[in-house]
């Protein structure tokens, strides 16, 4: 299974999803939202997206029960 970085995991828990094509539908339209100027968060997204196609269905069943909502808020270094 991928390695996912805190971040892609952060920004994965705010995501509201029942399976692996629906979390890879809801990142690709947020990616779809970003300014220019989002370079970082886009590439983060990108790199999320990439992993999960990468994963089995038994993988992402596994993953997707490690993902908890975030309990303070989230903060992404957006390159700016």
């Amino acid at each position: 299974m991928p390695a996912f970085t805190e971040e892609e995991m952060s920004l994965i828990s705010t995501c509201n999803f029942e399976n692996k094509n629906g979390l890879i539908d809801e990142l690709t339209w947020l990616q779809g939202t970003l300014s220019p100027e989002e370079k970082h968060l886009a590439s983060l997204i990108s790199g999320a997206v990439k992993k999960l196609k990468k994963m089995s269905r038994e993988e992402f069943k596994v993953f997707s029960a490690s993902v908890v909502p975030p309990k303070k808020p989230l903060h992404f270094d957006l390159g700016l």
